[in-house]
């Protein structure tokens, strides 16, 4: 793994649009369906979509940092567009590197440009026990019972990467619909009531006896691919955690200054986190150094979305005001895709921070 010598065009374009775009409009995405939908929408019609899938399947090829420092931009801008767009790049992301090269075909060129919306919901996956959704083979495809607990993009995305698991623990990848089934064979709860995010529709989603044919197949997992996923891609979501904390740190410069001591401070403490992540990443760093260096941008990124509330004052009580809706997204990006390993490695990192 190597940074690139220049940016790519694909994230100054992205930094672009965010600036121009994104920014303005940060408080009305955070709370409106229909600009959040518009807002991916941009992403789409400028094919940032499918940023990691290959130049050759419609998307932008781009390396690992690169991809990171497009969340960190999306991140920056607006959580709630990030994590939505994290869910559909993911979904290209497992498509692409499926086996299922018909889906690729004909899923992939329309996801980069967002004329096909498709979310992921494998979380569960990582469950111990009884598993949530599982998965029978039978003649030309397989049936599906259970549930998938958390499933984001209802109302914006059209299909679903289901993650279900196998009678001999193996997991199966496959697209289902997004939406309610007139058969009542899928259904889909209210948009959860959720304190950060709640824009992006957040569901339920039970099955009852749900064929899916093999065409729709994208792949089956061997066990434990999941925990050895997270475990190498510890330090993929500190993207999120970094922009996050910068947008936080934009909040403290306004309302205080470049001189403020609390924002010097913070405002290293940020670079020199994002440069270990970085470094980390290069070096492909030993598991426990990226749970360290992951615990650490979780504890930062709420010290300084902390310090954007403080600096704000009471105004930072409005639901529309940038040091609320950042406080928020800092709750949500510093629990996705948490493991016992990262929960504790978290909660180690801000118990060691010392008071100055």
């Amino acid at each position: 793994m190597r940074p690139s010598i220049e940016t790519p065009v694909a994230l100054e374009q992205l930094g672009q649009y965010c600036t121009d775009w994104v920014s303005p409009r940060a408080a009305e995405i955070d709370q409106s369906s229909e600009a959040l939908g518009d807002a991916f929408a941009g992403l789409g019609a400028r094919s940032l979509l499918a940023l990691r899938v290959s130049p050759e399947l419609g998307g932008k090829g781009l390396t690992t940092l690169d991809y990171w420092q497009a969340q960190r931009i999306l991140a920056r801008h607006s959580g709630s567009l990030a994590f939505l767009q994290t869910q559909h790049q993911s979904a290209a992301n497992f498509i692409a590197n499926g086996s299922n090269d018909a889906l690729k075909r004909s899923h992939l060129p329309d996801m980069a440009q967002g004329q096909r919306g498709v979310g992921v919901g494998f979380s569960h996956l990582r469950h111990r026990g009884k598993p949530y959704l599982e998965a029978v083979a039978v003649d030309e495809g397989y049936i599906l019972n259970g549930q998938i607990p958390w499933a984001t993009g209802f109302g914006l995305f059209q299909e679903l990467v289901a993650g279900a698991t196998l009678s001999d623990g193996r997991s199966l990848l496959a697209l289902i619909p997004f939406r309610e089934q007139t058969d009542n064979r899928l259904t889909c709860s209210e948009p959860m009531a959720l304190a950060a995010l709640g824009v992006t529709g957040t569901v339920k989603m039970q099955l009852r006896d749900w064929f899916v044919a093999d065409e729709q197949v994208i792949e089956q997992k061997p066990t434990g691919w999941l925990e050895k996923s997270d475990r190498r891609n510890v330090l993929k979501a500190t993207s999120f955690l970094i922009g996050c904390s910068e947008a936080a740190l934009g909040v403290v410069r306004q309302q205080l200054s470049s001189s403020a001591p609390a924002w010097i401070k913070l405002s290293q403490a940020v670079q020199n986190c994002q440069q270990r992540i970085l470094d980390g990443m290069v070096a492909e760093a030993e598991y426990e150094v990226q749970l360290a260096l992951r615990g650490e941008a979780i504890a930062l990124c709420h010290r300084c979305a902390q310090a954007a509330v403080l600096a704000s004052g009471g105004a930072a009580n409005l639901l529309s005001h940038p040091a609320q809706r950042i406080y928020r997204e800092a709750l949500v990006f510093g629990i996705s895709g948490q493991t016992r390993d990262l929960k504790a490695a978290s909660l180690t990192a801000l118990s060691n921070h010392e008071i100055a």
